[in-house]
């Protein structure tokens, strides 16, 4: 994988020569194992970031860390804090997930003594990346917490931003593009939290804007159809459980028609990490529907598109999946229960300590076998 330097933030590389020997800022040295093999494919990202945070530092000891400095100091520290946000948020995109997650916790503390300061634009990108990282972390509440930080900034611009035609601005970065995110991200969240209505409409308020501002944008596209899927699938399931069945199925209609038309964007996108994302949708959706042979048949797409990516939780997810129709479908509790567990422990592995995926999956878990997994 060859690495792409962000988007308009190629002014702010610099050599470790403009840190004095004496400063404490070495001390911010990324170094990531796994399974004892050191990252050879991330490490320049990971020089990368250190390069920027020890800019950081940099610029806020020089100023004494006082508070009380002009704009003209606070637009360099901004930049540096959204350089190093908007390479995180890039290395998502490459399903390097939970790196991206250990990177953050080294800023969290400073966007948190930061927040009450920061403004504009800059902020607003920078709330709405960090709500992305935790987003695709499944730290919900974290994610929650951002969001809402990103959503109080954005109302006092907004008309700024509904205004705004597409043209270099903030080094490349586009506002409209963080409102977009924003809104999608309320969405996917509230739907894991189980508050549909709203869901439903931060998500319709996010293809208003693409469809407006950013047509041609496939990622943001199929990540509205998705959480657009979700919703619909679990309001489906309400009104089964309810008894209406036949409104039931014509919401598991326009869910299924929500899953494939992510897929189609995800195979514009040529990523099979993402691709292989929808696959596992579609798999939980028609185990749902309980059409085996489908579902079994994208959760296999899903492994065989994420291949040797040892770092990406979807394995083990969509090992999950598999455990279920090994279960529900072959009654075969054994090879369900040993695929289950392999497929927790994946996830586990590669997402951060207390995620809400794991807690999910272990739900899951005991309803199949009456314990929770080991």
């Amino acid at each position: 994988m060859s690495f792409q330097q962000p988007t308009g933030i190629s002014s702010l590389v610099l050599n470790e020569s403009c840190v004095s020997e004496g400063s404490d800022t070495r001390s911010f040295n990324c170094q990531y194992q796994f399974k004892g093999t050191e990252n050879e494919a991330f490490k320049p990202q990971l020089t990368y970031f250190n390069n920027l945070l020890i800019k950081y530092f940099h610029q806020y000891q020089s100023n004494n860390g006082n508070g009380d400095q002009d704009q003209n100091y606070f637009d360099p520290v901004y930049k540096s804090l959204l350089s190093i946000v908007i390479l995180i948020t890039d290395m998502l995109y490459d399903t390097e997930i939970k790196i991206a997650h250990e990177l953050f916790m080294k800023i969290e503390s400073e966007l948190e003594k930061k927040s009450s300061k920061l403004i504009g634009f800059q902020a607003f990108q920078i709330y709405v990346r960090a709500s992305v990282i935790n987003c695709m972390n499944y730290m919900n509440s974290k994610a929650i917490k951002w969001l809402q930080r990103s959503y109080e900034t954005y109302v006092n611009f907004s008309s700024l931003l509904e205004g705004y035609q597409p043209s270099p601005l903030l080094e490349g970065c586009l506002p409209i593009s963080e409102a977009i995110r924003m809104y999608n991200i309320f969405g996917d969240i509230y739907s894991r939290e189980g508050l549909l209505d709203e869901a439903e409409k931060f998500l319709n308020k996010a293809w208003e804007l693409i469809k407006k501002y950013d047509p041609e944008n496939t990622r943001d596209k199929s990540w509205n159809r998705t959480n657009m899927g979700h919703v619909y699938l679990q309001k489906g399931k309400r009104l089964k459980a309810q008894g209406f069945d036949l409104k039931a199925e014509e919401l598991y209609m326009e869910s299924e028609e929500f899953y494939l038309e992510a897929l189609d964007y995800r195979k514009k996108m040529k990523n099979d990490n993402f691709e292989a994302m929808s696959h596992d949708n579609l798999a939980n959706f028609y185990l749902h529907c309980q059409n085996w042979k489908k579902a079994l048949t994208h959760a296999n797409d899903a492994i065989c598109l994420v291949g040797n990516n040892q770092s990406f939780y979807l394995i083990g997810k969509t090992k999950c999946t598999l455990a279920q129709i090994y279960y529900y479908k072959e009654k075969n509790e054994t090879k369900a229960r040993s695929t289950f567990n392999e497929g927790i422990q994946i996830v586990k592995d590669r997402l951060p300590e207390g995620n809400d995926l794991s807690t999910y999956l272990d739900q899951v878990y005991q309803s199949m076998f009456g314990e929770h997994q080991d």
